[in-house]
């Protein structure tokens, strides 16, 4: 009896340390695990520790996000989340999808796919779509809600190559997003 007791413990054991060692593959950015927040314009965020406030060339701006390492001279990231708020004029979904017909026209820009979404609970509609300055091109996804009136979108931007690589940290913006007020 005493046998299958120590035989219990020592298994015990190895499963309890083999979680606590590192073996090196599974070794994560120690930024990632850092979380940050801002809340502004009635919006509160949560962002990875190595991404940081920057600037935005949008009007309609509530906050911009960049990773770090992506911010140009001007202090505008290549790789950002930007929330934007917006008057609706008229009905919500006419108003959102009567911004893409008119993108749409335009030969810089390619939709790739549309629809409605849920996060967190709300619901709203994604349009994923590429744009092309000549210089780079970007995979943008961009999630819209109604609250209050008001249309917000959540615009997740990366050039091509590199948005596969930040779809964790998209991910963890969007799921943290919160209005507030």
């Amino acid at each position: 009896m005493k046998k299958y007791i120590i035989g219990i413990l020592v298994v015990l054991l190895v499963i309890f340390c083999s979680g606590c060692i590192d073996l090196g593959g599974n070794n994560e950015d120690d930024n990632m695990t850092e979380v940050q927040s801002i809340s502004k314009g009635g919006v509160s965020i949560q962002y990875p520790g190595d991404w940081v406030v920057s600037q935005s060339s949008s009007n309609y701006s509530v906050v911009a996000l960049s990773q770090s390492d992506s911010i140009d001279i001007s202090k505008v990231g290549q790789v950002t989340v930007n929330i934007e708020k917006r008057p609706i004029e008229g009905d919500f979904n006419n108003f959102v999808n009567s911004t893409y017909d008119a993108i749409e026209e335009q030969e810089e820009f390619t939709l790739i796919s549309s629809g409605a979404v849920i996060v967190n609970d709300m619901e709203g509609l994604q349009y994923i779509y590429q744009s092309n300055d000549g210089n780079v091109t970007k995979e943008h996804s961009a999630l819209w809600f109604n609250h209050n009136g008001e249309a917000y979108v959540i615009l997740c931007s990366a050039p091509v190559g590199q948005y596969a690589q930040n779809q964790g940290a998209f991910d963890f913006i969007v799921e943290n997003f919160k209005f507030i007020a």
